[in-house]
This record gives C-alpha cells, structure tokens and sequence, in this order.
C-alpha cells in the first residue's frame, strides 16, 4: 500500500480552505472534456467505511465504542480526535495512506478509461502529504466573509460555528505557497468562470 507508484496519467491537485468553492471550481473544470474528478473526501468517507484493514486498525487505536460490529461511529470518533491533535495526527497516520491508495487507484481507472487528465479534489493533500501524486497543483481562494456566509448557507450551522470551524484552518498563504495556479473566487460566476479559464490556459489543458 505504501508503494509510490504515480499513476497513469496528469492529475491536477486542487487545494483550498473550508468554503472557497472547490467542488464549483472541480466542476468547471469538468467542462474541459477528457477531464474528470476524484473527491478525496469521498473516498475517505469510503474507505473509512468499508475498508477492513483500515477498521481493524481504528478499533486498535480508538477501541470498540468507535468501530463495532455495525461499523464506525463517526460521531464518536470525531468527539475524540477533534479535542485532542495528538489523537487527530495518529487518525492522519492510520487512514491517509489507505485514502491515497484509493484515490490512485481510482484515478488510474479513470486513464484506463481514456481520460485527458484527473483533478484530485483534495482540501488535506499537504498534510496527508499526497502532493506527489499531482503534476501541477492548484489553489481555489475566497474572501474570509464569503467563505463564512457559504458555510452557514451549506452546513445550516450558526455564524459562530463557521468561525471556530475556520480558526482551526490554515490561511490562504498555506495553499498559495505551495501551488503552481491560484484561482481567486472573489466575483461573481462569470468572473470564476474566466479564472477557471485562466488556469486551463496555464495548464494547456
């Protein structure tokens, strides 16, 4: 499972913080033709679900109030990791080589098939560090205010809510630093619909 194995073919990594509109940004991107989408978050939701291995070793490290014989308790799991970063690093440790694991072979099924190219919509490819994986990476950013305001709209969370959820989030310098194309989602659909543009262009896509 931990073979470094690229896959088939040019993945586009695609990076930003909670709300900056990177499943809208994926989307157009699917436009392309010959381009297609692994949601990182879904193969994790996956993985974590029906992944034997990767139970057996979460009921090691959480015991069997959070992995019983009906499945993981995602609630229970997330009241334990979420107070307690040493208990969140060892959660990374455990599932993020069996998510990457997922997403290769997913977007090598995606090449077999005949695509142009994969974008791997990934919010933690830094810290799982799956960067490898991508030929080029790119970063989708918003406003602080209109990140909040998405939050609240899509979650049905409180105000308050959405802004702890963003203190405990790395500022846009994280994903900018570190990518090679910054889509900035500060204007209308028009306006990232032309930035999105801008970025096919950059990767002569």
């Amino acid at each position: 499972m931990e073979k470094r194995e690229k896959p088939n073919g040019r993945v586009i990594g695609l990076v930003g913080p909670s709300g900056s509109g990177k499943s809208t940004v994926s989307g157009l991107m699917g436009r392309w033709g010959g381009v297609f989408t692994v949601d990182a978050d879904a193969v994790a939701h996956r993985v974590m679900a029906e992944d034997a291995s990767c139970l057996k070793k979460l009921r090691e490290a959480y015991g069997g109030e959070v992995v019983t014989s009906a499945g993981l308790d995602r609630k229970k799991l997330a009241e334990i990791v979420f107070h307690d970063g040493e208990k969140l690093r060892v959660l990374g440790e455990i599932t993020y080589p069996f998510i990457i694991a997922a997403c290769r072979d997913e977007m090598d099924s995606h090449f077999a098939a005949g695509a142009r190219a994969v974008i791997l919509d990934a919010p933690t490819l830094f810290e799982s560090g799956a960067q490898w994986l991508c030929d080029d990476i790119v970063a989708v950013v918003m406003p602080r205010e209109e990140r909040i305001r998405r939050i609240v709209a899509r979650d049905h969370i409180p105000r308050e809510a959405a802004e702890a959820r963003l203190s405990h989030q790395f500022a846009d310098g994280y994903y900018t630093d570190r990518s090679a194309f910054v889509i900035k989602n500060d204007g209308d659909l028009r306006h990232l619909e032309d930035e999105v543009e801008r970025c096919r262009l950059f990767l002569k896509l």
